[in-house]
């Protein structure tokens, strides 16, 4: 029954797979491009652990060689997969892809040769050599940073020295550690704090990455503590596929908590977001005695828009309004979308020097008004059909309140705001023979 104990690592190997198709179900809900590459790394985790059981089965020396340079090699690309998910630098930059393949090709030599039981020096200290310097001109030629070179040298001159006395088994699991340890260090800067999933996985990580550097240590040293340290190693996958999968779940919950208080159009605060916003203002500007400024906006033609050119164009328009508005306001002020066609914007410590000129808060109130008036409707909003382009305009019903000079509340500056605002659309709707709906 020993010689079948490799087969134990079975029900790992399952639930990790299991996970990976956890993990493809999210991704097909939610477009999130890291998932891919987690998805890949498990697979190639789960591609090392039928290796293991393969190479670690009495068979014939060629399939064991075959099955251990196969395993090693899943571990290391599984190991990039990784880095390459918690690097969020290089999964922006051009040609990332040519930057990893520079820098892994050494490594994977390096395995496969370890694992298919070549033993010759002149080799491993060519490939640790010519790793080395791929590694320092990949960094260079494609602009990284200095920590990547640092990194570099950290792994590659030990290995370089490793290979020179001959120590052919710190070689090959040596490049494992670096690259699990890059890992490690790069989810810990780039995973987001207070999370329990980053605590996991950079842990797991760090962990793993000890025992690559340890095993040739515990392999010839200490080989009563091998079973120990093999229990350890298979539990590090577990640890790891369970910590990103909290990750994951973490990420989503943040997005929906994201979406349940944005609009989907526009990626602005919706009224939920905002009535929060406006009360704890309102508090702020009670305690420092300030002015606050809450104006309510409301398209006028935009029903035409739609029923002329469709709800694209008109979605359209929303977008692009929005976008204006955003530009004139400050990062403090708030800007929402309440429903429709209609937007609020909240502005904070409303002080006369603010909009410049002189005079009391009513001039710069005006003002105020006029500016995001001019904004929105000086230049017309550009709209490509399949056939011509559209330049739609829109103009606007504006009503402003103004806390504490004319509403001591929330509720009187909505009031306030609504009232002003629909004696102006309909003095609009007078002007320019448009009936309001009731």
């Amino acid at each position: 029954m020993e010689k079948y104990s490799n087969f134990l690592v079975a029900p790992n190997c399952l639930l990790i797979l299991g996970m990976a198709l956890v993990l493809t179900s999210l991704r097909k809900k939610r477009d999130l491009a890291h998932l891919r590459l987690w998805t890949n790394a498990l697979l190639l985790i789960v591609a090392e652990d039928v290796a293991f059981m393969v190479y670690s089965t009495p068979l014939s020396p060629l399939l064991h060689e075959i099955s251990h340079a196969c395993a090693l090699d899943a571990y290391y690309l599984a190991g990039v997969a990784f880095f390459w998910t918690a690097s969020g630098s290089l999964r922006l930059i051009q040609r990332s892809e040519i930057y990893i393949a520079l820098c892994a090709v050494p490594p994977l030599l390096i395995l496969t040769a370890y694992g298919m039981d070549v033993r010759i020096r002149p080799l491993f200290l060519a490939l640790t050599i010519s790793g080395f310097v791929l590694s320092i001109l990949a960094s260079i030629l494609l602009h990284r940073s200095r920590r990547y070179l640092l990194g570099h040298c950290a792994i590659w001159l030990p290995s370089i020295w490793f290979a020179y006395l001959g120590n052919f088994h710190l070689v090959a699991y040596y490049s494992l550690f670096g690259i699990f340890a890059a890992t490690a260090i790069g989810f810990y800067f780039t995973l987001p704090r207070k999370r329990w999933g980053r605590v996991v996985v950079v842990t797991g990580f760090a962990v793993w990455s000890i025992c690559f550097l340890t095993h040739p240590w515990i392999r010839d040293s200490h080989p009563d503590w091998a079973s120990l340290a093999g229990r350890i190693w298979d539990l590090e996958s577990l640890v790891i596929t369970i910590g990103l999968l909290i990750l994951t779940l973490e990420e989503l919950s943040a997005i929906h908590e994201l979406d349940a208080l944005h609009d989907a159009l526009t990626g602005l605060p919706n009224r939920r977001l905002f009535t929060d916003r406006l009360k704890q203002a309102l508090a702020r500007a009670g305690r420092n005695k300030s002015r606050l400024v809450l104006i309510y906006i409301d398209l006028n033609r935009f029903k035409l828009v739609n029923d002329m050119w469709g709800h694209d164009a008109g979605d359209f328009l929303l977008r692009e309004v929005a976008s204006r508005l955003g530009s004139v306001t400050r990062e403090t002020d708030t800007l929402c979308r309440s429903g429709g066609d209609e937007f609020y914007l909240l502005v904070e410590d409303f002080h006369l020097h603010e909009v410049g000129g002189s005079g009391d808060f009513q001039q710069h109130s005006l003002l105020l008004l006029e500016q995001i008036r001019t904004r929105v409707e000086a230049d017309p909003f550009p709209y490509h059909t399949p056939d011509q382009e559209v330049r739609l305009r829109v103009s606007l019903s504006l009503g402003l309140a103004v806390y504490p000079d004319q509403a001591a509340n929330e509720g009187e500056l909505h009031r306030i705001a609504d009232r002003i605002m629909y004696e102006e659309k309909r003095k609009w709707s007078i002007t320019n023979s448009v009936d309001i709906p009731a």
